[in-house]
């Protein structure tokens, strides 16, 4: 995990890479909720904000890049008075949204619900297929 760095010229702002590992998301999340705690989003925002990201960052692992490995995700965080975007990149298989549907809740699976609970728990949530390779996930969440 590299430690953070200032986004330049691109506004209030911090980006954090790390390798696609679970062991790396505890890590992560301190970061986000340092960041999160500096800006004084409340504390339920806080846990909402950080299960929708660890959701994401799992959706990488497994699914971009096929399980743990030493690829790179790169994570940024930028904020206006009012919300907070988290971009995360990867550079595995594209993933596309609508290719899955919501679970069904009232059959209980082992997996599944990592887009729901983004869902869920952000104002807004939105995949960018542009690069040319892999997917950026945008994680919108308004302070309430």
């Amino acid at each position: 995990m590299s430690p953070d760095e200032d986004r330049g010229g691109a506004g209030p702002g911090r980006r954090l890479v790390i390798t696609a590992r679970l062991e790396n998301l505890e890590g992560v999340r301190r970061w986000m909720t340092e960041v999160l705690e500096s800006l004084r989003f409340p504390h339920q925002q806080v846990f909402e904000i950080n299960v929708a990201m660890a959701e994401a960052l799992t959706n990488v692992i497994r699914h971009a890049y096929g399980g743990p490995s030493d690829q790179q995700i790169i994570i940024e965080a930028s904020w206006t008075d009012d919300r907070i975007t988290i971009s995360i990149q990867d550079f595995g298989q594209k993933f596309d949204p609508a290719q899955h549907g919501t679970p069904d809740l009232d059959r209980p699976a082992e997996g599944g619900y990592g887009m729901f609970l983004m869902r869920r728990f952000m104002d807004e949530v939105t995949y960018d297929l542009s690069p040319p390779v892999g997917t950026i996930v945008r994680l919108l969440k308004r302070r309430v």
